[in-house]
């Protein structure tokens, strides 16, 4: 199987999420560090139809291509995200070192042993290629922004970040 097919495969399942559904998730991406002044970057919200059409674009110079998409999905077809309308299927951190990301995703994955020891989550550790790491909770019903946070908040007392952004 091609690298093509593998990753289109990988970014369906990722973007339908734990209850695979398929409304239309925030998507950014830039051709080169999106920090950058004059770097080609493109951020909205997409189907996931979109997205593939768009990674196809973006195949011609993947590996100067930063991507990412947003955690929340939105059932209302307007192209810029409304708090209010947007659901969470899971829940994320980030653990964020610019001067030593190895140990940001050291701490990923400590903070991964942390809630499947105390609550028994299963968890993705992703490490972001820069700076460190996400670890990201599926949930099994989705839920809105204020549920979102107190879900957040509650995951992660009493843990600390120290010396870490999140």
């Amino acid at each position: 199987m091609r690298f093509r097919d593998v990753f289109l495969s990988f970014v369906r399942k990722w973007w339908r999420g734990p209850i695979g559904q398929d409304d239309m998730r925030e998507f950014f991406h830039s051709i080169g560090d999106p920090r950058d002044e004059g770097v080609e970057k493109e951020r909205g919200l997409y189907t996931l139809r979109g997205v593939e059409l768009e990674l196809e674009r973006l195949f011609r110079s993947f590996r100067l291509t930063n991507m990412f998409y947003g955690i929340g999905f939105t059932h209302t077809f307007d192209f810029e995200p409304k708090l209010q309308e947007m659901l969470y299927d899971r829940i994320v951190y980030d653990f964020d070192s610019k001067e030593n990301p190895s140990e940001a995703l050291r701490r990923a994955l400590e903070f991964a042993r942390f809630l499947k020891e105390r609550f028994g989550c299963d968890v993705i550790v992703v490490s972001t290629g820069f700076k460190g790491a996400h670890v990201v909770v599926p949930l099994r019903k989705p839920v809105n922004w204020d549920g979102y946070q107190l879900i957040w908040k509650a995951l992660l007392a009493p843990y600390s970040f120290r010396g870490l952004s999140r």
